[in-house]
């Protein structure tokens, strides 16, 4: 779970990072489980691949602030990311109560 991170009842914020080569059952690079809040700006992601959903990112129990994506300045570049059987080629939310 998580090709680079897994993040679990936390609040994180990733910005300036580059995510390459990475993979995972789920998640291929970040797997994001509950009640924990994720803000992501400025990435750049290369060969994000999950065998089943989130190809970069699984958002396990998700609630409404589970992942906050701001691009409203410099964009987050998403390549080559692919969710080999499942779903989410770059992102799978599994929000139950949605």
């Amino acid at each position: 779970m998580g090709g680079a991170l897994f993040l679990s009842g936390t609040y994180s914020t990733l910005s300036k990072l580059t995510f390459d080569n990475n993979w995972a059952n789920s998640g291929g690079t970040i797997y994001i489980e509950g009640a924990s809040t994720t803000i992501l700006t400025e990435l750049n992601v290369v060969k994000s691949r999950a065998a089943t959903d989130g190809g970069f990112i699984y958002a396990k129990e998700a609630t409404a602030n589970s992942v906050i994506i701001k691009v409203n300045t410099v964009p987050i570049n998403i390549k080559d990311s692919q969710a080999v059987s499942g779903n989410g080629g770059a992102i799978y939310i599994d929000a139950p109560n949605a």
